[in-house]
């Protein structure tokens, strides 16, 4: 009989992209698995087991801890059967410590969890039972109790893309900024469409949503600023249209340790569509950015349209896409070494 093996969300499936990577791998080695969701978003995907309990930005701590208690309740009587356990993110890979322990599971971190302030020392178990320890960016090792034998898996496609065009155009006088995902990090954004407003040398596009898009789109039409716009939720393939006549990404973060740790999808679609992109200075992201020379790294206490309008004029393109190229191979590299390296716990 054929060993299980169960990936494990704490998310719909179409808001995690990463699991893409072990589930292309463990169709390609033909092996046995399940895919566990929870169904935050009211949706029906196919071809997963779900959680199916709606949440809401809104709710508060007390009703939270409910929705993970019961969520606890759905992996311990779903888990039993599983040999080998894919867990993604922090606090769903403490809530099921008591039920993956004694099994074989890698741990696969995305982003920072406040959880961390109170149950580390867990984590730290959690940590040192894993098989693999695999996570998205080098900067959450500032953070990580356990630094040593971490595995990157950058959030892009096995498939990189380097042979689209170069779209950042020097000599257009608009500069066309896009964010493009889930839209967060209001107090960021608002910085950046204030600076922006009504400025005719810029235009500033929304693409997607999130805890933000709705207050930032309130702010835009309550003081009458006509050269943003909102367009909401869109379907994965109409990423590359929407991005079309960007001079650059809009890849903004919160200056809190998740946001100066992490490294965004956005910044990877940046680089995949050769289109620059927009960091907050002192990130982990900056760093990249600034070794690559994939973009502007902005300071928000200065003048911003000035950084910006300085960047455009004086872009170098073939520093540009060195840079580029020289960050894919990077990428190509370090994620083929982590699926190698999954692959063989898989089939161990």
């Amino acid at each position: 009989m054929k060993e299980k093996i169960a990936i494990v969300l704490a998310s719909n499936l179409y808001k995690a992209p990463y699991a893409l990577h072990y589930i292309k791998l463990l169709e390609v080695e033909g092996l046995n698995y399940d895919i566990f969701t929870w169904n935050r978003s009211n949706v029906n995907e196919p071809d997963v087991i779900a959680f199916d309990y709606n949440v809401s930005d809104s709710d508060n701590y007390f009703k939270r801890f409910i929705q993970y208690l019961k969520y606890y309740h759905f992996l311990k009587k779903n888990l039993k059967e599983y040999d080998k356990i894919v867990m993604f993110t922090i606090a769903p890979s403490i809530l099921a410590y008591p039920i993956i322990r004694k099994k074989n599971y890698i741990i696969d971190i995305r982003d920072y969890s406040i959880t961390l302030k109170i149950f580390k020392l867990l984590f730290i178990r959690v940590l040192k039972k894993s098989c693999l320890i695999v996570t998205s960016s080098k900067g959450f090792l500032k953070w990580l109790p356990i630094s040593k034998n971490i595995l990157i898996s950058h959030n892009i496609p096995d498939h990189i893309h380097n042979k689209f065009q170069i779209q950042h155009q020097a000599e257009k006088k608009q500069v066309v900024i896009k964010a493009i995902g889930s839209i967060r990090d209001f107090p960021i954004h608002i910085k950046l469409i204030k600076a922006c407003a009504n400025n005719v040398l810029f235009r500033l596009s929304f693409h997607g949503q999130g805890q933000s898009s709705g207050q930032l789109k309130e702010f835009a039409a309550l003081n009458n600023i006509q050269n943003v716009s909102f367009t909401g939720l869109y379907e994965k393939s109409d990423e590359a249209n929407l991005l079309k006549g960007a001079n650059l990404v809009n890849n903004l973060t919160s200056e809190d340790i998740n946001g100066k740790t992490l490294m965004t999808n956005r910044f990877y679609l940046s680089v995949i569509y050769g289109i620059p992109m927009l960091v907050t200075k002192d990130t982990f992201q900056a760093s990249v950015c600034k070794e690559y020379s994939l973009g502007l790294i902005l300071d928000l206490d200065d003048d911003i349209c000035r950084q910006i309008i300085d960047y455009h004029s004086n872009f170098d393109l073939s520093k540009y896409n060195f840079g580029r190229m020289k960050f894919l191979e990077l990428v190509k590299k370090e994620n083929s070494d982590t699926l190698k390296a999954i692959a063989s716990f898989f089939h161990a």
